[in-house]
């Protein structure tokens, strides 16, 4: 998102009180964000441990801050806006943090929306490490609100001037500041909006906070509701409240009870399900290192949406990333990326050298949060396992034997037969897919590139034309290759519209395109949740839809002849392989690459032939598949 003039000047205020443990990774949120009208104040009551001495080493940065003793938050805050000039203001407390980019979308969307007074948007709940969004308000009213509606806090922004036409902060208050304070909006018939598909900030969770004593703000907001609107029946309000309390018991009592495939129901339908049971996640440390504030490749905005945290689940890796959305372009980004020369270790360790694997301890050198404690874990003595998911889809259900079936159950490029000529298998890694399309007769000459230089070598032992480094200085001259593949290879690449053009030019005007990726949209990947088996981070930079992959292609110059979703059997196993596990609350004991039993294979088979009567007909299968031609020539 480019700078613009008109953005509004932002005031941020940070109350604060004895949290030495978070407040730097709170001050850090707030002034990574970069934007070019913010002023910051933190307010400390008088601390004692070590917060003076962080706040201290960003005071150059910071607008004002103080440390003295103050009647707690409320009075905090207050001193803040009295001190602040800004046109819009927050409240971000010393244990939460904005998200990358938050600020700049609050700036651009009160510059372009001035009849707008203040915003209502989603945020993230981080708990142990783990992080998910919250469950969206997609509605907002003062009949909800009375009836214990809760409005995110730090994910709301308003005018200095509907504050100031209010009776502000009300400094009595122990807990339900912002509720007494969203109530007076209301009743002020300020213009509101709510963006429930923007997650602006992280609420972060731990035994010391004010919110974990619920009953407290619950009385409190009681009595802010009796002293706002002394005229409003109560009766209707108590029921709708007890209601609202007795049903989230409901969904959390259903899910503890542990009934196989109800916590995947659960989370599909209550996204906030799976927090009920916290309690039996691993303690796993987020990763530090890598870009944290990756902008998405198509529209070159940052992300401010928010879907799922998870871990290298394949390789059993225990730190944590998180997959942010670009709601403009429909992407999922992996956040932190790392280096290519952090990614490079990894893949020569577990892709390079994954047959001779026998256990799966940590790779050195990974920085994580030392904010939660790391789950001890001895991996299991684990074989990595090579295998035909075309032929392990096929032994475990009847012995399908149309071809089209076997085409569908493969998760292997399916290349059209009328394309002949010269190929190049882009990401062709040791050769074995060139192998296969060797088999097939169709193609005069066959080609690879790779930037592993050990599956190169691998490659080039085996015969074939390969080429491992900047593929633009290659000994392929231009528009030479009839037919280019990349087989789950683009959610890989960091800069992809940059390698799709250099493609662009290495195919000929009449040639074809063929990409295949794992679809983030898929059915499967919103049933299995966090033990979908193709979120693959690190790996895994970006994740496609149907939507962002055919835009993607129209930016590198590309159009869409033709885009399927199918399912293979042996996807849909790894994510129940997954899920076993993670049902026995086993998360870093997980073998590399199984084998399915006749069981578990009759189970994925079952639900590969479901899916393609089904979802994939809806392009919400497990693999999409985009044939690509050049819009011009070069």
């Amino acid at each position: 998102m480019n700078v613009n003039e008109d953005w509004p000047r932002i005031s941020v205020v940070t109350p604060s009180f004895n949290q030495g443990e978070f407040i730097e990774r709170t001050i850090k949120s707030v002034l990574g964000q970069n934007y070019p009208k913010l002023e910051y104040f933190v307010i400390d009551g008088g601390s004692s441990d070590n917060t003076l001495q962080i706040i201290k080493q960003y005071e150059n940065q910071i607008t004002k801050w103080v440390s003295e003793p103050d009647d707690g938050q409320g009075a905090a805050i207050h001193k803040g806006f009295q001190w602040s000039s800004g046109d819009i203001l927050c409240w971000l407390n010393s244990d939460d943090c904005l998200e990358p980019g938050a600020l700049r979308f609050v700036g651009d969307f009160f510059a372009n929306h001035p009849e707008i007074d203040w915003i209502i948007a989603n945020d993230i709940v981080e708990i142990d490490g783990w992080s998910y969004p919250n469950i969206p308000n997609t509605e907002v009213s003062l009949n909800k609100l009375l009836a214990g509606q809760i409005l995110y806090q730090d994910s709301v922004f308003f005018r200095k001037s509907i504050y100031s036409a209010t009776q502000g902060i009300n400094t009595e208050l122990w807990g339900a500041i912002d509720y007494d304070l969203w109530l007076q909006f209301l009743l002020k018939g300020n213009q509101y909006k709510v963006v429930p598909n923007y997650t602006l900030s992280r609420f972060v969770m731990h035994p010391d906070q004010k919110s974990s004593d619920s009953s407290k703000y619950l009385k409190e907001t009681d009595a802010s509701r009796k002293a706002r609107t002394p005229n409003r029946a109560d009766f209707i309000t108590s029921v709708q409240v007890k209601l609202g309390q007795k049903s989230a018991g409901a969904i959390r009592s259903i899910y503890q009870m542990d009934i196989p495939g109800t916590k995947n129901l659960l989370s599909a339908l209550f996204p906030r399900a799976w927090y009920f049971h916290h309690s039996k996640l691993p303690k796993f440390k987020r990763v530090t290192q890598g870009k944290h504030d990756v902008a998405c490749p198509l529209c070159h905005s940052l992300a401010t949406g928010f879907h799922i945290s998870t871990y290298d689940n394949r390789f059993n890796q225990p730190g944590l990333y998180e997959i942010a959305w670009c709601r403009n372009c429909d992407l999922g980004i992996t956040r932190p990326q790392l280096s290519k020369e952090e990614l490079t270790k990894l893949y020569e360790k577990f892709y390079s050298n994954a047959e001779n694997l026998s256990a799966t301890e940590p790779v050195s050198g990974m920085q994580l949060d030392d904010q939660h404690p790391e789950i001890e874990s001895t991996p299991k003595q684990t074989n990595f396992h090579q295998i035909n998911p075309v032929k392990t889809s096929r032994k475990s259900i009847f012995q399908i034997a149309k071809q089209f079936v076997r085409k569908r159950t493969s998760s292997r490029p399916v290349i059209p037969e009328e394309w002949q000529g010269k190929l190049l298998d882009f990401g062709c890694n040791d050769g074995e897919q060139l192998e296969i399309y060797k088999k097939l007769g169709q193609f005069s000459e066959l080609c690879g590139f790779d930037i592993n230089p050990v599956a190169v070598q691998r490659a080039d032992a085996k015969g074939f034309d390969v080429f491992c480094g900047d593929l633009s200085n290659s000994q392929w001259p231009d528009h030479s290759f009839d037919v280019i593949v990349l087989s789950q290879v683009i959610e890989h690449l960091p800069d992809p519209i940059s390698v799709l053009k250099t493609l662009h030019q290495k195919l000929k005007p009449d040639g074809h395109l063929l990409v295949t990726c794992p679809n983030a949209h898929s059915f499967w990947a919103k049933m299995f949740g966090i033990a979908w088996s193709h979120w693959h981070v690190p790996y895994h930079l970006f994740h496609y839809t149907p939507a962002s992959i055919s835009k993607l292609g129209a930016e590198a110059g590309f159009k869409v002849e033709g885009l399927t979703t199918r399912s293979p059997a042996y996807w849909l196993f790894l994510s129940q392989h997954l899920q076993r596990y993670y049902a026995r609350d086993e998360y870093l004991d997980i073998p590399i690459y199984p084998q399915p039993s006749k069981w578990t294979g009759f189970q994925a088979a079952f639900l590969q032939l479901f899916s393609m009567a089904t979802v994939d007909r809806l392009k919400r299968g497990e693999m999409i598949s985009v044939e690509l031609t050049p819009t011009s020539t070069d």
